[in-house]
């Protein structure tokens, strides 16, 4: 490796390196070591650096990389037309189905299959489900005239509204034949008690009712009810949503309200799309302000807009027909949506399930098997209801086998 000497050490070594001497003249003489030309090194430098920087690009070089440079402008402009059209007329299908996906195999957590009894362990043609934020589940329990709570990973219920031992009246303390159950954050319950015509209140840890909406007496009045099978609340407003069934509307009661408002349907039945027929389940999403309707004798789902005159079609057949293909239904009995807004229909008459990914006319089974019933783990009969947990596990009310199924996703 070369020391380099620079020119400030090279001064200081020729000053300190002086030797003086005098002659017989007496003159005095500078003698100096042999030191290279240090002029010439440092000329040599300077002259190969300028040598260096008298190096430039040809004229042809800068044509060369002039035209390189177009060429490269050209391709990337030619590819981002390409990517941007393609993005624009691409459509993007997302399975959603492969994500969502349940064993359909069901495990019975509540009530004994083809046992139809009053024990706490029991069920008699189980209807409505809910399920609150705690992920308990409330069941109207039809024939036995009352709502059953159960507790996480317990098979025997408690009595919440209504008589443990199955008997009905029309008194504040009992129900007749209760259609379905909805459960505010202060675990009230509020009971479609249907051959009561009236919707019923429980609070927490009651031992009567209040009734909240209808008399009592079948009417189609604004403050009647006739047969209501379902009910939905709105739990910011606490609005209930009631479906009148046998009057073929749903009606609208605000909180502390003697009387509702019509807010779908109550043109007499029919397949119009300002008409129901017999609706049976409904949903309220809060998203869209709307309610999502099971049309039980039209056969098919709908989706009525608040403040809106008519429906709109989200599956099965706008003419009322019948069927049991993936794009249709026999007699639709409840309905409700993920926080995805994928959608569960409940088919009596079809024994399944059907899941319809948000915004899709074309549904999946995912529990029973189309047309057959049965009493097997995998099979169905006659399913009325169906709710899901915080982790999307689904409940079924298995009705004439008396008992709920869970079909646990995976």
């Amino acid at each position: 490796m070369m020391n380099w000497i620079y020119p400030s050490k090279i001064l200081e070594q020729n000053h300190s390196n002086f030797l003086t001497v005098s002659s017989h003249n007496h003159q005095k003489v500078q003698i100096r070591d042999a030191w290279p030309n240090w002029t010439s090194i440092h000329d040599d430098h300077h002259r190969y650096k300028k040598k260096r920087n008298k190096k430039k690009c040809s004229y042809p070089c800068i044509i060369k990389s002039i035209i390189i440079g177009l060429l490269l402008l050209i391709i990337s402009a030619i590819l981002l037309v390409v990517l941007l059209t393609r993005s624009k007329n691409q459509t993007i299908t997302i399975n959603r189905t492969a994500v969502l996906r349940w064993n359909t195999t069901g495990e019975t957590i509540a009530g004994v299959v083809g046992q139809f009894g009053n024990a706490s362990n029991q069920l008699n043609v189980p209807f409505g489900l809910t399920m609150d934020w705690s992920n308990t589940l409330y069941i109207a329990d039809w024939s036995n005239h009352r709502v059953q709570k159960y507790l996480r990973n317990s098979s025997f219920g408690q009595t919440v509204a209504g008589q443990a031992t199955g008997s009905y009246n029309t008194t504040s303390s009992f129900l007749y034949y209760p259609g379905d159950v909805a459960v505010d954050w202060n675990s009230n319950v509020y009971v479609a008690d249907t051959f009561n015509n009236r919707i019923q209140l429980w609070t927490n840890g009651s031992s009567s009712g209040m009734t909240v909406a209808g008399t009592g007496s079948i009417g189609n009045g604004s403050n009647e009810l006739a047969r209501p099978y379902a009910l939905t609340r709105d739990p910011n407003t606490g609005t209930l949503y009631i479906s009148d069934t046998f009057n073929n509307r749903v009606m609208c009661y605000l909180s502390g309200a003697l009387s509702g408002s019509i807010v779908a349907g109550g043109l007499g039945s029919g397949t119009n799309n300002t008409q129901l027929s017999s609706p049976f389940g409904i949903y309220f999403d809060s998203l869209s302000n709307s309610l999502i309707i099971a049309n039980g004798n039209a056969n098919n789902i709908v989706r009525w807009t608040l403040g809106a005159s008519s429906w709109t079609l989200l599956a099965g057949n706008a003419n009322g027909m019948s069927g049991n293909t993936s794009t249709e239904f026999n007699i639709p009995m409840d309905v409700t949506l993920d926080p995805m807004g994928n959608m569960y229909v409940v088919e009596r008459l079809n024994h399944r399930i059907q899941f319809f990914p948000m915004g899709e006319t074309i549904g999946t089974t995912i529990a029973g098997l189309t047309g057959i019933s049965g009493s097997n783990s995998m099979l169905l009969n006659q399913p009325m209801s169906v709710t899901l947990d915080s982790q999307l596990n689904l409940y079924v009310a298995d009705t004439f086998n008396s008992r709920i199924q869970k079909f646990v996703r995976y």
